[in-house]
């Protein structure tokens, strides 16, 4: 079986490395190398550092725009430059939705089948940032329809994605399939095991620092509470935060973006993990911190009700400034006891439902039934 992956339209192996996420992402690939898979990595970088970074991981080939011409020129000529690796290709696999047209564009000249995954809303998350009416968020309609339509099977996170694509582009539901996203055991092996408590309760949340994970109701449900705040990653509301960290004498802690097991290390000093966002496709950084092992305060918006809102091993809360005082007030009353039981059975569940070995086997079942079809 040989699978021709596509990153997300503008992504390269050194975006992966500088957030962070390099080994996360490339681990479904492991997987399916040691299978016998042959896997080839479309990227659209253009430095020598793509080829640097791919000779540290021996089970994938990565083909990247090594003559550094202009992105656009790079895209529409992708199917020429590769033209071996796409020509020998089972089947191409999108990582997102985003960059589809690329993916598709071969599959026009080589005549493979196109596998396009939606880890989040490409439409949904357009729309509640600039407006269900505006001129993004129809672009985001017209590309998602045209992306998924076209596709041999689309790969969604969600059961939620999957229907509100299916309704709104009339897709063919025998041609649509749930995966949810992955982790990886090892890296978040030992659990977390750190429930003494300070001065202060320490809440550590780490994701984009933008609008919609509403971490200004986060700092302002701090006030006056015994909690300090650990916020890593980045984003355009930093200088934000900080100066409202600092109005609500709220001691708040902020840290770039981080590897995986830097962020283990980071979180094995904190109390709990906090995900406050308005809306999340299928959050990673929820089922990693469950899978962790520690306390999880999590609000019920979409995304992450569907994860955690009927269970019994996470705080759940409303979205607002007052759900989110009041789950920490709950935290705060907890026994350490109480905690780590909390965290020992959102550990459990976790590791059960998304272990990269059970998430690549369900891929691999799909990608082949498709290759065997042809």
């Amino acid at each position: 079986m040989k699978l021709c992956a596509f990153m997300t339209y503008g992504g390269s192996l050194k975006n992966w490395e500088q957030s962070g996420i390099l080994d996360r992402e490339l681990a479904i690939y492991r997987q399916h190398a040691k299978v016998g898979w042959e896997i080839d990595l479309i990227s659209f970088g253009n430095s020598p550092d793509e080829a640097k970074i791919a000779e540290r991981y021996p089970y994938f080939s990565v083909h990247y725009n090594n003559f550094g011409i202009h992105p656009r020129l790079y895209s529409w000529g992708l199917p020429f430059i590769h033209s071996k690796i796409l020509a020998d290709s089972d089947v191409y696999k999108t990582n997102q939705t985003y960059g589809a047209h690329v993916a598709h564009r071969c599959s026009m000249v080589w005549k493979k089948p196109v596998v396009v995954r939606q880890g989040y809303g490409h439409f949904e998350n357009r729309s509640k940032e600039k407006g269900v009416n505006s001129r993004v968020a129809k672009q985001a309609f017209r590309y998602e329809r045209s992306s998924l339509r076209r596709a041999s099977v689309s790969i969604f996170t969600t059961e939620e994605l999957a229907e509100s694509s299916i309704a709104r582009h009339n897709l063919n539901p025998a041609k649509v399939c749930i995966i949810p996203n992955y982790l990886i055991p090892e890296i978040w092996t030992p659990a977390h095991d750190f429930y003494g408590r300070g001065e202060k309760f320490k809440v550590i949340y780490f994701g984009r620092l933008s609008e919609e994970k509403n971490l200004t109701s986060l700092i302002d449900a701090a006030r006056n509470l015994p909690v300090e705040i650990h916020l890593i990653g980045e984003g355009s509301l930093r200088d934000k935060l900080e100066y409202q960290s600092r109005e609500a004498g709220v001691f708040c802690q902020f840290s770039d973006q981080m590897s995986q097991e830097e962020l283990r290390n980071s979180l094995a000093q904190a109390n709990a993990f906090v995900l406050p966002s308005l809306y999340e496709g299928h959050p990673k950084a929820l089922i990693e911190a469950l899978a962790y092992g520690i306390p999880v305060l999590a609000v019920n918006s979409p995304g992450i009700y569907q994860v955690v809102g009927d269970k019994d091993f996470s705080v759940n809360v409303d979205p607002t400034i007052v759900g989110i005082r009041g789950g920490l007030e709950t935290l705060l009353s907890l026994s350490e006891k109480q905690l780590a039981e909390m965290g020992r059975k959102g550990r459990a569940w976790a590791m059960n439902q998304f272990s990269v070995n059970s998430i690549a086997a369900s891929e691999q079942s799909i990608l082949k039934g498709i290759a065997n079809n042809l």
